[in-house]
């Protein structure tokens, strides 16, 4: 599984870039998915120095949208290249754990059904303009769909259509009727929320 994305972002003539990463490690991502921790990771380069965003999470619901910012310091992108690790980890069916060691992050509570959920990458095909917002990744369940497996239909969901859609996360909810799910982005600093 390559997932590769490069969404670009000008600040102030500058460029940032977004590289999700496929697991290098497979004897690290299999033990991880055994203890049921899922995982994600990406890379961000960039040449604008010093750019600093607020890392938010927003918990989209059929009927509200709550957001709320993730960790004390703001994130910071330097001159060079981050690796940024994501770590999911379901603690009971209405809970889930996240953490982002890069950016301080070892323990984020999301409070949403947790069952079916995994980390997605939030892949925008447009390119940003200076001062957008970046969505990272979501831990989020799949389109539902229904299956027929030896006569007996079950009920299966769709990773890949969510993330390939080219839609911003904030409107994944409504398009493919998952159940609630949280995604995370950089906001830059001093922006106030359309929400």
């Amino acid at each position: 599984m390559l997932f590769l994305a490069f969404l670009a972002l000008s600040l102030s003539g500058r460029n940032v870039n977004l590289e999700f990463l496929s697991p290098t490690d497979r004897y690290a991502y299999d033990l991880a998915s055994f203890q049921g921790i899922n995982s994600l990771s990406f890379r961000i380069v960039t040449d604008s120095s010093g750019a600093e965003y607020d890392l938010v999470a927003v918990q989209v619901w059929p009927d509200s949208v709550v957001e709320r910012h993730v960790g004390l310091l703001p994130v910071r992108l330097h001159t060079d290249t981050m690796e940024v690790n994501i770590f999911a980890k379901a603690l009971d069916a209405e809970s889930a754990k996240v953490a982002i060691p890069a950016w301080g992050v070892m323990d984020d509570i999301v409070r949403q059904p947790t069952a079916h959920h995994i980390l997605i990458e939030c892949i925008e095909k447009d390119s940003f303009c200076t001062d957008d917002e970046i969505p990272l990744f979501a831990y989020s369940g799949g389109r539902p769909f229904k299956v027929s497996i030896g006569g007996e239909i079950m009920e299966a969901y769709q990773f890949c259509d969510v993330r390939d859609s080219g839609m911003h996360p904030s409107a994944w909810g409504k398009e493919f009727n998952l159940l609630p799910y949280t995604y995370y982005l950089l906001r830059p600093r001093g922006v106030k929320s359309d929400n």
